[in-house]
């Protein structure tokens, strides 16, 4: 186990003060096998120094971000638990939480290595929204340690579902607001999406906040495995023992199910998919077609390609702007587009020579909808609705969830 942190008066502390004597805990909660009730892994919790104002955690991170210290923070944090895990004479998994600037860290690659699949990373659909592109490098970096990914509060935000094919976690972590609650609309559409994304990938559910005998039954009527919380244990500064069977934590989803394509029009190539020939003018009504399908989900990421600025045009910009509106991201790529177009739509621009620059694409994927309209110019001169594109319109959820990847993969951190 690490040195416990060194001493540091409550009154008047501030956050520069726990950073500057590491003074954080690090307390673990024990996770469990909701068939069998044997502990199976733990999440690794920090806190601030026991009887100060930033004791608990959201006080002691809201300091930190008031003064712009939440990297620094979280990399301690991060620190923190790694070095216990490493320690550690059991096989147990450790759940941690990061943010993508500490995953992308050298120091944060090295702690891990060696500890592979003991070893789960857990991020929030946040993480996406505010740099799409940055943090899917992250996970990569992260899987190639050999650790897995967890996507944490699934539901505390209706949309999250939303993120869950761009994210592609190992493990899905129900909140606490799902388990508790009374019975809805929105836990129903979010755990049917859950249900879907778990069968299809092999991923494990865990639900959190589990604190009775009904919450249970909840959580295992929402296809629970897993579980936390206070029926199981409280938060303690030791790592609890694990029980004789822990083989549910090995699962993990297959990487071949992650696209690799770098635009949507080569993942259309790589699966064989037949195209066809069109004008621009058909081309524009299949992508508003696409885009009113997108607007009546309210867990749909919409992304689209433009080829150039000058085709985000002021009807377009008042669509997409309508959209924002109503669904979690719309984003739109091309050369001089800003990170901005119009209010609540992410921009990015894209190269000269980048090769997604030659290629018009609208993609709408929610956990119940997918479809896009995928097209690569001709290179036709004189007037524009006349050009001409080789083009599929395709609703095969892998397909376009390996466009999307290839399309977000442009959106990064916006200004």
């Amino acid at each position: 186990m690490a040195p416990p942190p060194p001493v540091v008066a409550a009154n008047n502390l501030t956050i520069d003060d726990i950073l500057r004597t590491r003074a954080l805990r690090t307390v673990f909660q024990p996770i469990v096998e909701l068939r069998t009730g044997q502990i199976v892994a733990a999440e690794a919790l920090t806190r601030g120094p026991a009887g100060s104002h930033l004791e608990r955690p959201d006080r002691l991170f809201a300091a930190a971000a008031e003064v712009d210290r939440t990297t620094r923070l979280d990399q301690l944090c991060m620190q923190r638990a790694l070095r216990v895990g490493r320690t550690s004479d059991q096989d147990l998994t450790l759940f941690v939480n990061a943010e993508p600037t500490t995953l992308a860290m050298a120091s944060t690659a090295r702690l891990m290595r060696g500890l592979g699949d003991q070893i789960v990373v857990e991020v929030t659909e946040r993480h996406l929204d505010q740099d799409p592109a940055g943090l899917l490098r992250c996970l990569d970096h992260v899987r190639a340690t050999g650790a897995r990914v967890a996507l944490d509060d699934l539901g505390a935000v209706p949309a999250s579902t939303a993120f869950l094919a761009f994210l592609q976690p190992d493990i899905v972590k129900l909140d606490m607001a799902l388990i508790q609650g009374r019975p809805d609309q929105l836990i129903a559409q979010t755990a049917t999406a859950v249900m879907a994304y778990a069968e299809a990938h092999h991923a494990i559910i865990l639900a959190e906040g589990i604190e009775t005998e009904g919450q249970l039954r909840r959580a295992l009527a929402l296809g629970a495995e897993l579980g936390q919380g206070y029926l199981f244990g409280h938060p303690q500064p030791m790592l609890p023992r694990v029980g004789a069977d822990a083989s549910i934590m090995q699962r993990r989803i297959p990487l071949t199910a992650l696209p690799t394509a770098s635009t949507p029009f080569l993942a259309l190539e790589q699966r064989g998919v037949p195209t066809r020939i069109a004008d621009a003018a058909l081309l524009l009504e299949i992508s508003r077609h696409l885009e009113t399908q997108a607007g009546m989900q309210s867990d749909v990421v919409l992304l689209a390609a433009f080829q150039d600025a000058d085709r985000f045009t002021a009807d377009t910009a008042r669509r997409y702007a309508s959209l924002a509106e109503r669904v979690p991201l719309v984003a739109a790529v091309g050369v001089g587009l800003p990170v901005a177009p119009v209010p609540g739509v992410r921009g990015a621009t894209l190269a000269d020579d980048d090769p997604l620059r030659g290629e018009w694409a609208v993609i709408a994927l929610s956990p119940h909808y997918a479809g896009a309209l995928i097209a690569r110019d001709l290179g036709d001169r004189g007037p524009r609705l006349k050009r001409r594109f080789e083009y599929a319109v395709t609703h095969d959820r892998p397909l376009v969830t390996a466009a999307a990847l290839a399309t977000m993969q442009r959106v990064t951190r916006n200004a």
